[in-house]
């Protein structure tokens, strides 16, 4: 998919590739010690959080209305976990009412993408090198159906066409 060699790319997956906000507390925190060790030791300059069409967690948090269900279903985790973007879903809901459950989960993978990339600022090591130059971020969204890649434009919040320069 980017024509790299092994070892070029450091990559860390997870459900609906959400990036939780900063918390620094004794909990398990993975992807957050992912960012840390990739940021502050590899010295990455790209963080691209990389969603996808048809997400299963995005289907998820907007087919499980509450812990109850979650529960019921055995969706406990993946419930618990989802409401990192639960913004999201209240925002698609209201913003996107009335529209096909495949377009709100079209809209919901999209505002998850800018939460992710909101949460990732919340770290105070990765703000610094973001204001100082050493860090970039982008938010990609795969589509399946098409083969597309579609980036979160800087300028216009939107997502556009990947273009070959994306990472120059």
């Amino acid at each position: 998919m980017f024509n790299c060699a092994p070892g070029e790319l450091f990559v860390v997956r997870n459900v609906a590739n959400l990036v939780p906000p900063c918390e620094p507390n004794p909990r398990h925190h993975s992807t957050s010690a992912a960012l840390e060790f990739a940021v502050n030791h590899l010295l990455v300059k790209h963080i691209i959080v990389l969603g996808h069409s048809q997400c299963g967690g995005i289907k998820a948090l907007l087919e499980t209305p509450d812990f109850s269900s979650a529960e019921k279903t055995n969706k406990i985790f993946i419930f618990n976990w989802m409401q990192i973007a639960k913004e999201a879903k209240n925002k698609v809901l209201v913003e996107h009412n009335g529209t096909s459950s495949e377009e709100q989960g079209h809209y919901c993978e999209e505002e998850a993408l800018r939460i992710s990339l909101k949460n990732l600022r919340t770290f105070p090591w990765i703000e610094d090198k973001i204001v100082n130059g050493q860090l970039f971020l982008h938010a990609w969204r795969f589509d399946f159906a098409t083969g597309n890649i579609r980036s979160l434009s800087p300028t216009s919040n939107r997502f556009e066409d990947i273009s070959g320069e994306e990472l120059d």
